[in-house]
C-alpha cells in the first residue's frame, strides 16, 4: 500500500467507528431513558391517572423490552469499542501524515491490518458512506464515491448489507 492508500483507508475507517460510536451511543441513552420512564409509569400506575387501561402492563414490558435490548446487544459497550478504534485509526493516521516516507509504508499497513483484528463484522453500506466522506474530506475526484441508495442510508447502521454492491459513480452522473 502507498502512503495515500494508508491515509484513506485510516481515515475511511476513523469515520466509520466514529459514526458508529454516535449511532450506538444515542441509541444506549435512548434506551436507558425508555427503561427509566417506562418503569416509572409502570410504578406510578399513570394508567388510572390517564384513564388507560392497561397502561402499567404496556409500560412494564416496554421497560422489560429496552432493558432486554440494552443487555443483550451492549450497545454502550460497543459504543465505547468504536470511539476506542476511533482514536486509534486518527493516531495512525497522525502518524501517516507526520512521516509521509514510503519506505516506512509497510510498518505502517502492518499497524493497520492490526486494528482490522479488533474490528466487529462492517456494515457494508455504512463502510461505502465512509468512504464517500473520506474521498470528500481529501479532495478525491468524485468519481472515487461510490453509489449508496436511500434504503441503505437509512438503514446503514442496522443492515450489513453483505449482498449489496456499490458500484464507482460515474463520471457523466456527476456532470448531469
Amino acid at each position: 500500500m502507498t502512503v495515500e492508500q494508508l491515509k484513506f483507508e485510516a481515515l475511511r475507517n476513523a469515520i466509520y467507528n466514529a459514526s458508529r460510536k454516535r449511532f450506538l451511543g444515542a441509541l444506549n441513552r435512548f434506551l436507558s431513558f425508555v427503561i427509566v420512564i417506562s418503569g416509572a409509569t409502570a410504578i406510578a400506575d399513570l394508567g388510572a391517572v390517564f384513564n388507560v387501561e392497561h397502561a402499567t402492563v404496556i409500560a412494564g414490558a416496554t421497560a422489560a423490552l429496552a432493558a432486554t435490548l440494552q443487555l443483550v446487544f451492549d450497545f454502550g459497550g460497543m459504543s465505547a469499542l468504536h470511539d476506542y478504534l476511533q482514536r486509534r485509526y486518527y493516531e495512525l493516521l497522525a502518524t501517516i501524515v507526520s512521516d509521509p516516507d514510503e519506505a516506512s509504508a509497510a510498518k505502517l499497513e502492518a499497524k493497520l491490518i492490526g486494528l482490522y483484528a479488533d474490528e466487529p463484522a462492517p456494515l457494508r453500506a455504512l463502510d461505502a458512506i465512509a468512504r464517500n466522506a473520506a474521498v470528500e474530506a481529501l479532495g478525491y475526484p468524485k468519481t472515487q464515491r461510490v453509489k449508496v441508495n436511500l434504503w441503505q442510508t437509512i438503514w446503514s447502521q442496522v443492515c450489513p448489507f453483505n449482498d449489496s454492491t456499490f458500484p464507482y459513480v460515474s463520471s457523466n452522473a456527476e456532470t448531469a
